[in-house]
């Protein structure tokens, strides 16, 4: 299909993409510059994302989905658990953003999946709670997980080998991602209730 073909005002989504941002005006803290982020929805002009470090409105924001490319675009408002990015219809080729959204929607609607997915596993609300050791919480974002660990996002690196907790359930650091750190389960999960104990609040955790 071409892609002057493709309505760029009657093109939406509502739907979770994984992907990664980056907010260029902050200065960095811990050592974290770039965070995960997963779609709630999106048009070729706002681009709506879950998201574990919550930019200012007018703040820059430049983010990455595989499956769409490179969005820049400014953080027009905060949402509950994230914010919404107006893309910057000068530095992005709309048109070919309104058809790769028309792609993705044809794709999931037609039940396309990812073999990738029986091992790893997206989460809904990917928001939950880092338990370290010396009991602080911290807030953080699950990019996926499966029975033996999770990759995590936050405004934190943690050394390999340290030992916190996704909620409730315990294990080390063991790898670094671009977006964050991998955690390996101290014990395997069972797949259909690790969101239970994965997902927990700092109220839920205190």
């Amino acid at each position: 299909m071409s892609f002057e073909t493709i309505d760029t005002t009657d093109v939406r989504f509502v739907g979770r993409i994984s992907g990664r941002y980056t907010l260029p005006g902050r200065k960095p803290r811990n050592g974290m510059t770039v965070f995960a982020c997963q779609t709630q929805s999106m048009t070729p002009q706002q681009i709506l994302v879950s998201a574990p470090v919550i930019g200012n409105s007018g703040e820059p924001v430049s983010a990455n989905f595989e499956e769409l490319g490179l969005v820049h675009g400014y953080v027009s408002r905060k949402i509950d658990g994230g914010f919404a990015i107006e893309v910057d219809e000068g530095a992005c080729d709309v048109a070919r953003l309104a058809a790769r959204i028309a792609w993705v929607k044809k794709r999931i609607t037609a039940g396309v999946t990812d073999e990738r997915s029986h091992k790893r596993v997206i989460p809904r609300n990917p928001h939950s709670t880092l338990v370290l050791a010396d009991g602080k919480l911290v807030r953080c974002f699950v990019v996926d997980m499966s029975a033996s660990g999770a990759a995590i996002s936050a405004n934190l690196r943690p050394p390999l080998g340290t030992a916190l907790a996704v909620g409730r359930v315990i294990g080390r650091v063991v790898r670094r991602l671009d977006v964050g750190f991998a955690v390996k389960f101290i014990a395997p999960q069972p797949l259909e209730n690790i969101e239970q104990s994965l997902f927990k609040s700092p109220q839920e955790l205190a």
